[in-house]
């Protein structure tokens, strides 16, 4: 990914013309890679892991479960204890989606494998 010092703030792939914000979108909408590799022929797979690195990072579930712990255990004034425990819960809700997320990429590629099968099917019988 690249920015164009005219257009701060909008990179784009490095390579082409399509913005990094167009495809976030696309996913967002619904979109699975192969989607996007197929409307956007211009791209790669190294571009789609590029833009999940940065909208879906991987996520430590036991490190959240750990600094749950620390804050429990921890000697904390009741302002800082709610501080740490908003940022635990926006941390889960994150997971949260990015689970979504990938269980609803999961069922739309079994969605399309399941046509193509049958498209096979009823085209050899």
């Amino acid at each position: 990914m690249q920015s164009d010092p005219d257009d701060i703030g909008n990179p784009f792939f490095k390579g082409t013309d399509v913005r990094v914000l167009v495809i976030v979108t696309e996913f967002n909408m619904g979109k699975t890679p192969d989607d996007v590799l197929e409307d956007y022929p211009n791209l790669n797979t190294t571009h789609i892991k590029g833009i999940w690195t940065v909208i879906a990072p991987p996520v430590d579930k036991e490190w959240i479960i750990r600094r749950r712990d620390e804050i429990e255990r921890s000697v904390l004034t009741n302002e800082q204890r709610s501080a740490y425990e908003i940022n635990l819960l926006d941390l889960a809700c994150e997971i949260q989606q990015w689970e979504k997320r990938q269980e609803f990429i999961q069922k739309k590629k079994l969605e399309r494998t399941a046509k193509a099968l049958e498209t096979q099917d009823l085209s050899t019988a």
